[in-house]
């Protein structure tokens, strides 16, 4: 499709979505059972800046913060580096070329406490042989 980029040498990305995602998403069909976008205006699709305008808007009126789409995608890939998901997958599913790229985006999620809660657990198995019962 013309508004995809053609960085890699995939024209199209292969993205699982969660369950809550197809939810959603069987949602804004019911709203627009008979678009050819998922998510549309006048028969067109929204354009990128139109999806932050209206992400903007409804997370105002919700009262939440707002997070740009952008920011979004580097929590998803941060998230997903936290519970272990490989980062060549990480980086399939960004579109993006060299893992250096997809490491950029990423950065611990975690509390101080999560931390040293996956540290603990990390390191348990290793007390055991220095400690004497």
């Amino acid at each position: 499709m013309e508004h995809l980029k053609k960085e890699n040498n995939s024209e199209y990305r292969f993205i699982p979505l969660t369950d809550r995602a197809n939810q959603i998403i069987e949602k804004a069909r019911e709203l627009n059972p008979n678009g050819e976008f998922i998510f549309e205006r006048d028969g067109e699709r929204l354009t990128a800046r139109a999806v932050t305008y209206w992400l903007s808007k409804y997370c105002r009126d919700a009262g939440i913060t707002y997070k740009s789409p952008h920011c979004t995608r580097r929590t998803t890939a941060s998230r997903l580096s936290t519970k272990g998901m490989p980062l060549d997958k990480i980086r399939d599913m960004l579109g993006q070329v060299d893992e250096k790229t997809t490491l950029s985006y990423i950065y611990n999620p975690n509390t101080e406490q999560e931390n040293l809660n996956i540290m603990n657990e990390a390191l348990k198995k290793s007390d055991k042989r220095y400690i004497k019962n």
